[in-house]
């Protein structure tokens, strides 16, 4: 395999991509002018699109033959390619605008459909969470003199019980959770705490250091790969299993998702199942 295609180099150069737009966008926090929307409730902001070119370039430099899938842009590049990128410059662009600090940028590359690095930057708190296939999840963080300090290597968490678990949502309007109050009231009620934080990627990267115990996703759409691309190999590689609904493997029309530190799992699995089959 050629060295800058390996998931070790691969995870380097999106961690200094990541780095290099980390300023722009935290120097922009809670100042990007009036809302803009670009379907639905979806918010956006020219930073999005400031920060998205930027990456595209530097990939696009690097990897001139590969595939690039970003939020704001769309798709470039071939369809069939070996390998593709998936990028969300700004995941929690409502919360940016509006100055609550809980957002990310988020970078993934795959090898025939197969996720082999990531990335998911907090620009605020100079935290960058990265993951390579088979060599486990990590994160770095810059002091105020912007000096990097030294990776630690990242670990869920192990609370056994959705009962003791602090859980984090993504719950759509039109979602199956919404949809059903009896299914959403055992969402709320029988964790030790639940969080609502608007960020899915930084969301999974706290699952990944343990700050979390499980995330649920729905939406009635299907989720976006590029949403949870870079936060799946973060939480696989930290030692948890992200799934869709019915504890399989994700898919292209994915509506529900199970994020865990593993030991949680099969409970949820089992608690959705009928409302799933009901649906079906």
């Amino acid at each position: 395999m050629d060295s800058a295609l390996t998931p070790r180099s691969l995870r380097l150069f999106i961690a200094n991509v990541l780095w290099e737009v980390s300023e722009s966008i935290a120097s922009q926090f809670g100042h990007t002018g009036p809302l803009t929307f670009k379907y639905g409730r979806e918010a956006i902001t020219k930073v999005d699109r400031q920060v998205e070119d930027k990456i595209a370039k530097a990939v696009l430099a690097r990897f001139p033959g590969h595939r690039f899938v970003g939020e704001e842009a769309g798709e470039r590049g071939d369809e069939g390619a070996e390998w593709s990128w998936q990028v969300d410059p700004i995941d929690g662009t409502l919360n940016y605008s509006v100055g609550i600090p809980v957002f990310s940028s988020s970078v993934a590359v795959l090898q025939h459909g197969v996720l082999q690095a990531g990335g998911v930057l907090d620009p605020l708190r100079r935290e960058l969470f990265t993951a390579a296939r088979g060599e486990g999840a990590f994160v770095s963080r810059k002091d105020g003199a912007n000096e990097l300090g030294a990776e630690d290597r990242l670990k869920v968490s192990e609370r056994e019980r959705f009962a003791e678990a602090v859980v984090s949502t993504q719950f759509g309007r039109h979602s199956m959770f919404v949809d059903h109050p009896q299914l959403l009231q055992q969402m709320l009620r029988h964790p030790l705490k639940t969080r609502r934080l608007g960020s899915i990627a930084i969301e999974l990267a706290w699952l990944a250091a343990g700050r979390i115990d499980l995330l649920l996703a729905g939406k009635r759409s299907p989720i976006n790969f590029y949403d949870i691309a870079a936060g799946a190999i973060l939480v696989e590689e930290a030692g948890g299993r992200i799934t869709d609904g019915r504890g399989s493997a994700l898919g292209d029309d994915c509506r529900e998702i199970i994020a865990s530190n593993s030991l949680l799992h099969e409970e949820l699995v089992e608690i959705l199942r009928p409302w799933l089959n009901d649906r079906c």
